[in-house]
């Protein structure tokens, strides 16, 4: 059983170019992100957050660094997180805890070039997420809407079928699901996923069905559309961690 320990367990939730109104907590009035919702309500919803940087993989790596991109060198998409950077997955571990690293990661390789985004990325660039690690570099460049690819920990590929967002969703609930911590020790997940970054096929307005097609959609209503398969992307996460009895020993955001 995972770790019940006064360290609480901690799962990361981070969506890609999502408008802050695409949620219902911040003034959507459809109801397409219900379980985003209700984190915020039973949680805490900052309305006044800033990033200092604008461009994705500079972006990801203040977040996994805590210093700007002029401290780290990741100033533009393309430049790896240096191998020595005191990165939140190395901190965690010295914390006392398990790290897992789902989805997109984006600054973990040299250039931009289509066999790159498309590697799997070197262990030494995964900025510390070397225990459960199934992610790629780019994942626009790797899935469409309905299918594609991601690596694990070992480089291996595992191809999904499905709608994007719950296939890679699904290696969250794999990771729960083995019960990381029988050594009592909690564990620190981070999903990352492309939605709603624009994807080159079609987007889901309800999950797995109802495919819609996203050409030619202003960005507005195309975050409404990837919002609406981001609302209800944690399927089985809080039944999963009520089941394990883990609800109240986690806390997600």
């Amino acid at each position: 059983m995972v770790s019940k320990t006064e360290a609480p367990n901690v799962i990361v939730f981070f969506s890609d170019q999502q408008r802050f109104d695409s949620l219902g907590c911040n003034g959507q009035p459809r109801d397409i992100t219900l379980r985003i919702d209700r984190m915020a309500r039973e949680g805490v919803n900052y309305t006044m957050v800033y990033t200092p940087q604008l461009v994705c993989g500079p972006a990801r790596a203040v977040m996994q660094s805590s210093l700007y991109a002029t401290q780290t060198g990741c100033y533009r998409n393309g430049i790896p997180l240096p191998y020595d950077c005191n990165s939140l997955a190395h901190r965690m571990k010295r914390a006392g805890y398990h790290v897992a690293y789902v989805g997109k990661w984006h600054f973990g390789s040299v250039g931009d070039a289509m066999e790159v985004m498309t590697a799997p990325v070197p262990l030494e660039s995964c900025g510390g997420y070397d225990e459960y690690w199934v992610a790629v570099e780019s994942l626009p460049k790797t899935s469409c809407g309905y299918r594609g690819y991601i690596f694990d920990t070992e480089g291996g590929k595992r191809v999904f079928t499905g709608y994007c967002t719950d296939c890679v969703t699904d290696y969250v609930l794999e990771y729960l699901d083995a019960c990381p911590g029988d050594d009592g020790k909690p564990f620190f997940l981070l999903l990352s996923h492309i939605e709603p970054h624009h994807q080159p096929m079609s987007v889901s307005t309800k999950g797995r069905s109802e495919a819609v097609k996203i050409r030619g959609v202003c960005p507005a209503a195309r975050s409404r559309a990837w919002g609406r398969g981001l609302g209800v992307a944690i399927p089985g996460l809080p039944e999963l961690l009520q089941r394990l009895g883990l609800q109240s020993w986690t806390c997600a955001g």
